[in-house]
């Protein structure tokens, strides 16, 4: 057991400022009080800390490089906006509806366990939330200091959850659920990376995805400009054979089916999603629609417990 976890097993990092700054402390090398001071600085100002490393590796934003690569692998700065994007209201909400969803799932699937896949999640809370549940589930992320992150989360909240380093080691056609959540945005090839994804999925598997194409703004240098065209379109999934099943009005998330025989959502849930759709499809030409996006989640921020 960690030295960050010894006396604070089964309890989420999340709810607890002083485990969360001894985890990220831990996993960075960093002072506690620095630690604090950043996840401070990235509460008020969501994005400060990516935007500020990046400027300082002199990257260009939006733009997939060679530089971007080693920047996702060496840098710290994810992980404190990660810890803080997690405890953000909207992200909440979101996993939680995700939550619910794969424990409809599982009812109707006669109440076994789902055999879950979390593809970049980051620090893991994710993960953990959806093992809490009881499902079985599988980490990949990044080798980095958010894995580092994750694995003492996993140990803080005392859950069992599978990581997997190389993705050449996850099975494929074994999932009943594959969820992707603030990733494909920062792919180059998001269409390319989906069908990768999909062969971990058993026929009747469920992928629950949330992508925020059309946020080109500077607290996000990461999100690539060449991906808006994706921004209120679902083509990029439609285009594997997959069905929607299920989502919200926003897109956060949206759930398809690689099960063509699978219901479609009720006529609202249809309409709602069709209308955040065409909001969202004005990010592939101009940011400035979608600022109120980023103001709602810098009102939706929340304090560690």
């Amino acid at each position: 057991m960690s030295a960050a976890t010894t006396t604070t097993r089964s309890q989420s990092p999340l709810k607890c400022e002083r485990l969360m700054t001894r985890i990220i402390a831990a996993a960075t090398h960093r002072d506690a009080s620095d630690v604090a001071e950043q996840l401070r600085r990235e509460y008020h100002t969501p994005g400060i800390t990516v935007a500020e490393a990046f400027s300082e590796r002199g990257l260009e934003p939006y733009v997939y490089s060679r530089g971007l690569e080693q920047f996702y692998s060496e840098s710290d700065a994810f992980i404190f906006e990660s810890a803080v994007w997690n405890r953000n209201r909207i992200k909440r909400e979101m996993r939680k509806w995700i939550g619910r969803y794969l424990q409809r799932v599982r009812q109707q699937r006669g109440g076994q366990p789902l055999n879950v896949l979390c593809i970049g999640d980051g620090l893991g809370f994710d993960s953990a939330h959806f093992a809490s549940l009881g499902h079985n589930v599988t980490y990949h992320e990044v080798p980095g200091p958010h894995e580092a992150v994750a694995r003492e989360v996993f140990a803080a909240q005392d859950c069992n959850v599978r990581i997997v380093d190389d993705p050449a080691d996850i099975p494929g056609a074994s999932f009943d659920a594959l969820v992707c959540l603030d990733v494909l945005e920062h792919v180059p090839d998001p269409g390319g990376f989906v069908g990768m994804l999909l062969a971990h999925l058993k026929d009747d598997g469920q992928f629950i995805v949330h992508a925020p194409f059309y946020m080109i703004h500077r607290a996000y240098p990461t999100h690539l400009k060449a991906n808006r065209v994706h921004s209120g379109s679902v083509q990029l999934y439609t285009q594997h054979g997959l069905k929607m099943v299920a989502g919200r009005a926003f897109w956060n998330p949206l759930v398809f089916s690689r099960d063509r025989q699978s219901p479609a959502p009720s006529v609202l849930t249809r309409m709602a999603i069709a209308a955040g759709g065409s909001y969202l499809a004005l990010g592939r030409w101009s940011v400035w629609p979608m600022i109120p996006v980023h103001l709602y989640r810098c009102v939706r921020q929340r304090w560690f417990q």
